[in-house]
């Protein structure tokens, strides 16, 4: 409920809080457990996982910068994408230089790493499906009446 009228786009800032709430605090808290626990101390320790983090880190704010400002646009799906290709690059290399035991803990973080991958697939195929159908299009309108608060 609004006090008084704000000249800003509300949707805009609900998609900038989704996103940064889920990539910028649960995937990176995930990202440091997953280095913390199931990488070996020896590669863990690389500069690489530090600069890998950083990227993604800078992806988050630029995606914290442009969605309250355009909304899906240019600049935020440029951010929104980097993160995704940055978590394709967490994924492979968790998947070479996790401990090679397999435990359960093992088996399950692989198995979470593939649905990970894999409910990415969606997101590539939106912008086809609203370049061929637009915005009318079947898809989205299931999506919005599903889950509103994701409308586009």
């Amino acid at each position: 409920m609004q006090l008084f009228p704000l000249n800003i786009n509300y949707s805009f800032i609900l998609h900038a809080h989704s996103h940064i709430a889920m990539l910028g605090w649960v995937y990176l808290i995930i990202y440091v457990l997953i280095v913390r626990f199931f990488i070996p101390k020896v590669k863990s320790s690389k500069p690489f996982y530090n600069r890998l983090f950083w990227l993604t880190e800078f992806s988050v704010i630029g995606m914290m910068i442009a969605f309250p400002i355009q909304g899906y646009a240019l600049f935020s799906i440029v951010f929104s994408t980097m993160h995704i290709l940055l978590s394709y690059v967490f994924c492979r290399i968790i998947w070479r230089d996790s401990l090679k035991e397999k435990t359960e803990a093992q088996r399950l973080l692989f198995v979470a790493i593939l649905f990970m991958v894999l409910s990415t697939f969606g997101v590539w195929c939106l912008g086809p499906a609203l370049n061929m159908l637009g915005k009318q299009n079947p898809f989205l309108s299931n999506c919005n009446s599903v889950f509103p608060a994701f409308s586009i």
